[in-house]
């Protein structure tokens, strides 16, 4: 067993490869991340030192984003399997060491954050977001965006448009300045989560340390996150703190807690599926039933003032926003997008092909609308019989399930949307191979997406990745299997233990 200082040595060396790994990262993705697209023609003289895309930078990143998955494996190492007690500051610290240096890199894996830019821009325009795409206020904001989307409304909640009409104002309507600002939103929800998590913990049961390296500590919300500056992390973060009010069990944490998650729910909707368990949250973490069932007139009563006090924080910000409530009409209509990750797209796809249209496989057409549009009713039914079930028992992990369902079953998905599930995950995960098949899922999610936002999601090549990236997290748990423990210390055990 280590001494307690030889723990803190190896904590800090952890945190320091970390860091190392994130500048490498931060430093290469300049040439080889979503760069600004001004550099292909006059990049700066620094830039200009080394071939932009080049190999050299391609291989610095790749070895940066190794360093920071081995050091994050390093840590579920010390965790799942040696059972050592990580504090949560030494989780924190490795979180801060990671994100700081991806603060002043160029937008990785994805240009979703020069499209917030151009979104936001056009807030300052005067023009409203979910009736034009960004096409309606050219220059050099709407040149930076993927061709993809620039005749597409926003799809994201009025809440996240009025960020995004500030910081756009604030950066002097530079749009590099503005993409860097848009970054930190990402940031506060990741510190927000990491905050809030532990009292989840305490309430309904889990252990915090996993929760917090699972959840907010992995490669997937750090390098592709706040890396990528997605504002899926901001719900995140606002959904973990509802959550957490909820569950001091009184009716004031109750319309609190319900109050914050109708707050993230107009960053992004996932949330809502936050607001709706807040429920059996609650009730849960007022303590356990005879029978199994609480009350009816409980659970009416509750579902009242959750429903109540949520849809009018929505109503709230979307009127004053002055948009409305159009923004609901443009999450619910389907996307270009294409890949195999998307449960339904991936049934679409296969019945093309065993019907002998491999040429149109891939294709955007009816049959793959109509079933896309079966897979987002099965997400509404699939969460209708987990918050039933949540009412007997372990609403969290109903949750969690539910917010896995909705992230792999919406017509298009991208890896960043696995942190939905995630940032919660870590506290009912029991099994071996449940963890096993998370880190496989958040390891493989930070390779298949290159650092310019290309992904390998339809490319043969990305089973190799799967598997190699299932066999490093197999190896990472493979000694002294079963001393795999996820049940909390005496000083952290759950008040209740309901999951």
């Amino acid at each position: 067993m280590l001494r307690r200082s030889d723990l803190r040595q190896e904590v800090s060396l952890i945190c320091a490869a970390g860091a190392l790994g994130s500048v490498i990262i931060a430093l290469s993705s300049w040439w080889v991340a979503a760069r600004p697209s001004t550099f292909q023609l006059n990049p700066p003289a620094v830039i200009d030192i080394l071939p932009l895309g080049g190999a050299v930078p391609r291989v610095c990143y790749y070895i940066g984003l190794a360093v920071v998955v081995v050091t994050w494996l390093a840590f579920g190492r010390s965790l799942l399997v040696h059972g050592r007690p990580l504090r949560r500051r030494d989780l924190l610290r490795y979180v801060l060491s990671v994100s700081a240096p991806l603060l002043v890199a160029a937008p990785i894996a994805s240009r979703d954050l020069w499209a917030y830019a151009a979104q936001g821009n056009m807030m300052a325009h005067g023009i409203n977001p979910y009736t034009f795409g960004p096409f309606s206020a050219p220059g050099p904001f709407t040149n930076e965006m993927s061709p993809r989307w620039v005749f597409s409304p926003a799809p994201y909640g009025p809440l996240w448009m009025q960020i995004a009409h500030t910081i756009v104002g604030v950066s002097g309507n530079h749009p590099t300045v503005a993409v860097l600002l848009l970054r930190l939103p990402a940031l506060v929800g990741v510190l927000l989560a990491a905050w809030t998590l532990p009292s989840i913990a305490r309430r309904i049961g889990g252990r915090t340390e996993l929760g917090l390296w699972l959840g907010v500590a992995s490669p997937l919300t750090l390098v592709l996150g706040v890396g990528g500056g997605h504002n899926d992390l901001l719900m995140a973060g606002l959904l973990v703190a509802g959550l957490a009010v909820v569950c001091q069990g009184s009716w004031t944490a109750l319309a609190l807690g319900s109050a914050i998650l109708g707050t993230a729910s107009v960053v992004k909707t996932p949330a809502v599926a936050g607001l709706a368990f807040a429920v059996p949250i609650w009730l849960h973490a007022r303590g356990p039933h005879r029978r199994g069932l609480p009350p009816v007139r409980m659970i009416v009563s509750s579902s009242a003032v959750a429903g109540a006090v949520g849809i009018a924080t929505m109503t709230l910000v979307s009127v004053g926003s002055g948009l409305g409530w159009a923004w609901v009409h443009e999450i619910s209509s389907d996307i270009s997008v294409v890949n195999w990750l998307s449960v339904p797209t991936a049934i679409a796809i296969f019945l093309k092909l065993a019907t002998g249209h491999v040429s149109g496989a891939t294709s955007l057409d009816a049959s793959m609308h109509f079933i896309r549009s079966l897979g987002s009713a099965l997400t509404g039914v699939v969460l209708a019989v987990l918050w039933f079930v949540a009412l007997r028992r372990a609403p969290l992990t109903c949750l969690v399930i539910g917010l896995g369902a909705a992230a792999v079953l919406v017509p298009a998905v991208q890896p960043w949307y696995y942190c939905w599930a995630l940032v919660l995950a870590g506290l009912v995960v029991t099994r071996r191979w449940v963890w096993i098949v998370l880190m496989t899922t958040i390891v493989s999610s930070v390779i298949m997406i290159r650092p310019n936002g290309e992904g390998l999601q339809m490319d043969p090549s990305l089973i190799n990745i799967i598997a190699g990236s299932a066999l490093a997290c197999w190896l990472t748990l493979r000694a002294r299997p079963n001393a795999v423990s996820t049940s909390a210390p005496d000083h952290d055990r759950a008040e209740h233990a309901g999951t």
